[in-house]
């Protein structure tokens, strides 16, 4: 049952992920944040899922194989498509901070050189 919520949800992701990708709109910073948690909380799930189909494999070895193995499968499968998304809206927020750094940066450029220039008018 967790496979099938863990699916809709990193489907919604993707699907909300698309359409705020359009070529010129540019997100905010709570807005990838907002991705930022819900990509993580969804590997978060995927993984820790993952970890107990193992942790069953390995307390019940005498378990067959179609008691875990499609449900393993299938939740490392979810979770190999929900990290590149991760990555991606990781990318995203570093790129929007690089550009606050170089608008900060240009901003106290421009302020140093108007204060010399106002320096040496008024020598």
């Amino acid at each position: 049952m967790d496979a099938i919520v863990l699916a809709d949800s990193l489907n919604d992701l993707i699907s909300e992920w698309q359409d705020v990708r359009t070529p010129g709109k540019k997100l905010s910073a709570e807005e990838l944040e907002k991705f930022s948690r819900a990509a993580g909380q969804v590997c978060d799930s995927l993984q820790t899922s993952v970890n107990q189909v193992a942790a069953f494999r390995k307390s019940f070895p005498a378990a067959r194989y179609s008691d875990f193995g499609e449900a393993y499968h299938f939740l490392n499968r979810l979770l190999g498509d929900a990290k590149p998304i991760m990555e991606e809206i990781k990318d995203e927020i570093n790129k929007e901070q690089e550009d606050l750094n170089l608008k900060v940066s240009r901003s106290a450029l421009e302020e140093s050189r108007s204060a010399i220039a106002s320096e040496l008018s008024a020598a």
